[in-house]
């Protein structure tokens, strides 16, 4: 049974700004802190936006080199992943995190700050 204290992570994928993928999850571990959370939904973002990507390409046959926007409300965790700083707090889920940065690293994702209000995911997590 999932504690009730765990994150909702939500996360949307647009292709030419039409959704493709959805989701709406609770995580399955209860994170110590808010960018430890923020990890956890990147990471399972990133997973899923690859998957969209090698999609996309087989049925277009077209490979494109652009880097994924990857959206987040937190300037800290950004901050973090670009610099390759995790921390004490987060061994837990440092699998994760050096998931996202090395998709940072190799040019897969480009990571930008969102704010709160306007990233269109966070509507996912609201009851």
């Amino acid at each position: 049974m999932l504690s009730t204290d765990a994150q909702m992570s939500g996360a949307l994928a647009l292709v030419h700004r039409c959704a493709v993928y959805w989701s709406c999850k609770r995580q399955t571990v209860v994170a110590k802190s808010s960018t430890t959370a923020e990890f956890i939904t990147c990471a399972m973002g990133v997973e899923e936006i690859s998957w969209i990507k090698l999609f996309v390409e087989a049925i277009t046959n077209v490979r494109k080199d652009t880097k994924i926007a990857v959206l987040i409300d937190s300037k800290s965790t950004i901050h973090r992943i670009i610099n390759g700083k995790s921390s004490e707090a987060q061994k837990t889920v440092d699998v994760m995190f050096h998931s996202i940065n090395d998709a940072h690293v190799n040019g897969l994702i480009k990571l930008e700050y969102c704010p709160t209000t306007t990233m269109l995911a966070d509507g996912l997590t609201k009851a």
